[in-house]
């Protein structure tokens, strides 16, 4: 029993050694400011450095190049301690005796701090020979830079160390001059004119090896409309037919970007481009015939030996020969194609024979008028055997737009007495008679 009141007797001490250890976590929580939560919760606060109170500009300086996490700290330290800090690290910069990276530590300080010293201290940077110090400043310059700057940039343009910095000065040059530091007016005509002729002179010297550098990069893009884009815009460089002989001959490149490149060759004329086409012409892939035997009608003269197209008509795939007496048909050529037209009205694709009835009569051979009279019975080929039929009687019959009406009745009756002849079971009542 005894026990027992002892073991209640202490219940009250345990309470209030559990209420003060929750009161020990939570209650400094509850005394600080609303604002204290809101910065902890959405991002970490940097560590305070007491050090930096007493430390010199620097020995912060040297402190943050080695630990570069400390630049947050030391920029609100600058920033506290005001024009004082902005002079020294001008000073710091200025001095020759400094180190390098000191010197550029300061530079970029200043930038930050947004000091009126940052345009003095880039111009300091402009002779180092670090290329990415002297770059660093150069861009700065096109930032704070005034017409002071504008003239150290000219005095560097003739003289840069490379083609990266001579595109670098130019931007920052650019950048003053329509840039909303200064207006135009207070810059002389002079600076602006010799701004204006350096760079077309620039420009005309550099452009072709800058734009096939950028335009041969295209063409490693995986998108083939890229590429082919990149085609296009090589045929305006200088001497590009050797990159387009490249991109022709690699069967990495795909198919149209294959063709895009032959189109170009195609372009620069017939004897340039033959041996390219001959070759396309007999090439394995059906894509490529394709493609090529347009290009080939096109450029061919008319004298030329077109023995590679009759043979094409005969081609295992339907769109060659499709192809292949389209080009007959746009482009008559002295060797005469009517034996292999005739053969093609017997192809087992309806559009190969419809293009060979129409490429015959443009040699005013009206048989193709048997394969449109076959179709006229069918309701869907119907109107297209009646255009076929219409082509080979204006071919073949002289209609033109100027045929006055009484000639127009006596080709209607030449044509009448051409069909009665040749396919009478059209006229079944003339039969009968």
């Amino acid at each position: 029993m005894k026990a027992n009141i002892t073991h209640f007797s202490s219940l009250p001490s345990l309470l209030i050694s559990i209420i003060a250890f929750v009161a020990t976590l939570y209650l400094p929580a509850f005394l600080l400011p609303p604002s204290f939560h809101h910065e902890s919760t959405s991002q970490p606060r940097p560590p305070r450095h007491p050090w930096m109170q007493t430390a010199t500009v620097k020995e912060i300086l040297q402190r943050c190049i080695h630990l570069p996490y400390h630049r947050i700290n030391a920029l609100k330290e600058f920033r506290r301690r005001g024009k004082i800090a902005q002079k020294t690290l001008y000073t710091l910069l200025a001095s020759p005796s400094s180190p390098l990276r000191l010197r550029q530590e300061a530079l970029i300080f200043l930038h930050q701090l947004h000091s009126p010293l940052t345009e003095q201290a880039a111009l300091q940077l402009l002779s180092t020979r670090v290329d990415r110090i002297r770059h660093y400043a150069i861009q700065l310059l096109g930032q704070w830079g005034t017409k002071p700057s504008l003239q150290a940039l000219f005095q560097l343009l003739e003289r840069p160390k490379s083609l990266r910095e001579k595109k670098l000065i130019l931007a920052s040059i650019h950048q003053i001059v329509r840039g909303n530091l200064l207006s135009l007016d207070k810059y002389s005509s002079q600076d602006l004119n010799a701004l204006t002729l350096y760079w077309k002179n620039w420009w005309n010297t550099h452009k072709n090896q800058t734009l096939e550098k950028f335009y041969l990069e295209m063409l490693h893009s995986p998108d083939v409309r890229t590429q082919q884009q990149a085609v296009l815009l090589l045929s305006k460089i200088p001497n590009a037919s050797k990159h387009f002989a490249q991109i022709w001959q690699n069967p990495q490149y795909p198919i149209p970007v294959r063709l895009k490149a032959l189109k170009q060759l195609a372009k620069l004329g017939y004897n340039h481009a033959k041996s390219y086409l001959q070759k396309a012409l007999h090439h394995p892939s059906p894509e490529i015939r394709c493609g090529a035997i347009p290009l080939f009608a096109q450029l061919a003269p008319q004298n030329a030996n077109i023995s590679p197209l009759i043979q094409l008509c005969q081609d295992p795939n339907w769109e060659v020969r499709y192809e292949a007496i389209q080009a007959l048909r746009n482009r008559k050529f002295l060797q005469n194609p009517q034996p292999a037209l005739l053969k093609a009205l017997h192809d087992p694709h309806r559009q190969v024979r419809y293009a060979a009835a129409a490429a015959l009569a443009k040699y005013q051979n009206p048989a193709g008028a048997s394969v449109a009279l076959q179709d006229l019975h069918i309701p869907h080929y119907r109107r297209q055997s009646i255009v076929l039929l219409r082509e080979i009687f204006r071919q073949n019959f002289g209609l033109t737009p100027f045929t006055t009406p009484d000639e127009l009745a006596l080709i209607a009756k030449r044509w009448e007495q051409y069909l009665k002849n040749h396919f009478p079971q059209l006229f079944p009542h003339h039969q009968k008679e």
